[in-house]
C-alpha cells in the first residue's frame, strides 16, 4: 500500500510540474504548442506513430508558428525551442556559436563508448580537440586521392547490375548499401570488406545492426538520446546503438588496420593514418571553444576507435540513403534522367574518363543530388543546447542555459516560401539563379557552422560517383507492380528511411565510362 501511495504522489507531483511547465512559453510570450500532460509534444513519437523528423516538421508548420522565427514546445516536462527563421538559425549556428557549441543529444560513454565518445556526441573542449584534429582528413586533395578507390567500388556495383537481366526489377537500397560499405571499409579501415561479392560479409552484417530492424525498446532508446538524454544513463535506459558484438568487430577491424599500416609502412593520409599518429602521440593539445582554457586531452584506444566507428556508421548510411532516394526520383522522370545522362557522357568524353575532375564539372548532377537532399535529408533535424543564458538579438527573449534547440530540415526544405511546390522533384531549384533568390540558411542538409557534418565532402563524392556510374550504365523505371505508390517512411528510426526497399526496373545501356 505504501508503494502505491508513493507512486501516486510521485505521478501527481510530476503532473503538477509538467502542468506548470506547460505555461513556460506562455509566460515568455513565445508562440507554442499545447503539450500533452507529462509527455509534452512527444506523444506521437513515443507511441511510434510518427518519427521525430516528421513531428518536428509538423511543429514547424503549426498554425501558431506562422511568421515567427522560433516556436516553443515541450519534451516531456522540458521546454524546447524549434528555430524557424533562416536569419535566426544563422545567428545561432555561426555568429553566436559559442553559446550553442554542444548538441543536446547525449549517450553515456561508460556504457556505449563508441557512441558516447565519438565526434557526433562529444561536447565542449573534447569535441573541439577531436574536430580540429580530424578535419585535415577531408581536404579536397585527400578526396581526389580517395576517388580511385571509390570509383573501383562503384564499377564493381555496375558489374553486379550487368548480371541482372534486362527488364528485371532490382532492389537498389541493399545493393547500394553493400557498395557504400565496401567504400567506407576500404577508405576508413584500409580493408576490402567484400560486401558486393558476399551479402553476408561481416561488415555488412554489423552495418545492418546499426540502422535496420529496430525493435520498440531500441527505437525508444535512440529517440531518447536525442530528445530526453537524461533518460540515457546507466540506471535508466542503457544505450546500445553499438551493441557488444558490433563493438568487438569494429575493434578487431580497427586494430588489424593499425597493425597492417605499422607492419608495411604504407601511408595513405587517410583516417587510419591520422588515428595511428594520435595513438603514438597519446594526446592532443586543445583549448575551450572560447579559447580561454588550454589543456591536453589524453587519448586511449576507445577514443580513437569511437572516431573510426562513427566514420563507418555515418559514412555508408547517409550515402546509401541519398543515392537510393535519388534513383527513386530519377526513375519517375525519364526527362530528368536523360538530361543527367547526357551531361555525364559529355563530361566523360571531355575528360577522357570518370574522374574527380570530371565529376566536379557535372553541374546538373550536383543539382540532382542537392534536390534529393532537400526532399530527403538523411538526418532530418539539427539539435543544439544553450550552454549559458542567451538573449536573442533585438528582442527581450532570453533562452535559459540548458534549453534544447532544434532545426527541422524537412520543415525548411518543404516550406513553399523557399521552395514552391515542395513535393515536386525539381533539380532546377539549385541553378545559380534560384539559389541566389532564397535565404542561404533555408537549405541545410549537412548543417552549418563549426559543427556541420565533417564528412560532407566525402559523402557527396561517393554519392555522385555511384550515381554517375549507374545512370550512364542503365535506364531506370518504376517497378511495374507499384509504379505510383509513394515511399512510406520508416517510423522506427531517427534517420530518413523508406520502410521498404527501392525496387526499380532496369534496361542496360552502352556506356561511355572508361
Amino acid at each position: 500500500m505504501l508503494l502505491w501511495i508513493l507512486l501516486l504522489v510521485t505521478l501527481s507531483l510530476w503532473w503538477f510540474y509538467t502542468k506548470y511547465q506547460s505555461g513556460y512559453w506562455v509566460r515568455r510570450g513565445i508562440p507554442h504548442d499545447q503539450p500533452y500532460p507529462i509527455v509534452g509534444s512527444f506523444w506521437p513519437v513515443i507511441t511510434l506513430r510518427k518519427p521525430p523528423g516528421l513531428l518536428l516538421k509538423e511543429l514547424y508548420n503549426h498554425p501558431n508558428a506562422r511568421k515567427s522565427p522560433l516556436f516553443g514546445f515541450h519534451i516531456f516536462g522540458k521546454p524546447a525551442i524549434l528555430l524557424r527563421g533562416p536569419e535566426l538559425i544563422k545567428q545561432i549556428l555561426i555568429k553566436d556559436f559559442n553559446y550553442f557549441s554542444d548538441r543536446f543529444s547525449f549517450i553515456a560513454p561508460q556504457h556505449d563508448f563508441l557512441a558516447g565518445r565519438n565526434l557526433f556526441f562529444i561536447k565542449g573542449k573534447y569535441w573541439k580537440a577531436i574536430r580540429v584534429t580530424l578535419t585535415p582528413t577531408f581536404t579536397s586533395k585527400r578526396m581526389r586521392d580517395m576517388f580511385p578507390l571509390v570509383n573501383k567500388c562503384a564499377t564493381d556495383l555496375i558489374g553486379c547490375l550487368k548480371n541482372e537481366k534486362a527488364g528485371t526489377v532490382t532492389e537498389f537500397k541493399e545493393l547500394i548499401a553493400r557498395c557504400t560499405t565496401d567504400i567506407i571499409s576500404l577508405c576508413a579501415f584500409g580493408i576490402n570488406s567484400g560486401c558486393l561479392s558476399n551479402e553476408n560479409s561481416d561488415f555488412r552484417k554489423h552495418g545492418k545492426t546499426l540502422f535496420d530492424n529496430y525493435g520498440i525498446s531500441r527505437t525508444l532508446k535512440t529517440y531518447s538520446s536525442f530528445f530526453a538524454p537524461h533518460f540515457i544513463t546507466e540506471r535508466v535506459l542503457k544505450s546500445d546503438f553499438f551493441d557488444i558484438k558490433t563493438t568487438n568487430f569494429l575493434r578487431s577491424a580497427f586494430n588489424e588496420a593499425l597493425e597492417s599500416r605499422k607492419k608495411h609502412g604504407n601511408r595513405r593520409n587517410d583516417l587510419i593514418d591520422v588515428l595511428s599518429g594520435l595513438k603514438e602521440k597519446g594526446s592532443i593539445s586543445y583549448s575551450s571553444v572560447d579559447k580561454e582554457d588550454h589543456s591536453v586531452l589524453e587519448l586511449n584506444e576507445k577514443d580513437l576507435l569511437a572516431q573510426a566507428a562513427v566514420y563507418f556508421a555515418g559514412g555508408f548510411e547517409t550515402s546509401t540513403t541519398t543515392i537510393s532516394f535519388a534513383l527513386h526520383e530519377l526513375s519517375r522522370s525519364l526527362e530528368i534522367q536523360q538530361k543527367l545522362r547526357e551531361e555525364i557522357e559529355e563530361k566523360i568524353k571531355e575528360f577522357g574518363s570518370l574522374s574527380a575532375e570530371s565529376l566536379a564539372e557535372m553541374t546538373y548532377l550536383d543539382q540532382v543530388v542537392n534536390e534529393t537532399l532537400r526532399k530527403y535529408p538523411p538526418l532530418p533535424f539539427l539539435d543544439r543546447e544553450v550552454n549559458r543564458d542567451y538573449k536573442i538579438p533585438d528582442t527581450n527573449i532570453v533562452l535559459e542555459k540548458g534549453t534544447p534547440l532544434y532545426v527541422s530540415l524537412e520543415g525548411l526544405h518543404y516550406d513553399p516560401e523557399y521552395f514552391p511546390n515542395p513535393d515536386v522533384f525539381d533539380p532546377e531549384r539549385f541553378s545559380e539563379k534560384m539559389k541566389n533568390s532564397r535565404p542561404a540558411f533555408a537549405y541545410l542538409p549537412f548543417g552549418e557552422g563549426p559543427r556541420n557534418c565533417i564528412g560532407s565532402r566525402f559523402g557527396l563524392m561517393v554519392t555522385k560517383c555511384i550515381l554517375a556510374n549507374i545512370v550512364s550504365s542503365v535506364e531506370l523505371s518504376p517497378n511495374p507492380s507499384k509504379p505510383l505508390v509513394p515511399l512510406e517512411r520508416n517510423k522506427r528510426t531517427f534517420m530518413t528511411h523508406s520502410k521498404d526497399g527501392i525496387d526499380l526496373k532496369i534496361r542496360h545501356l552502352k556506356t561511355t565510362l572508361a
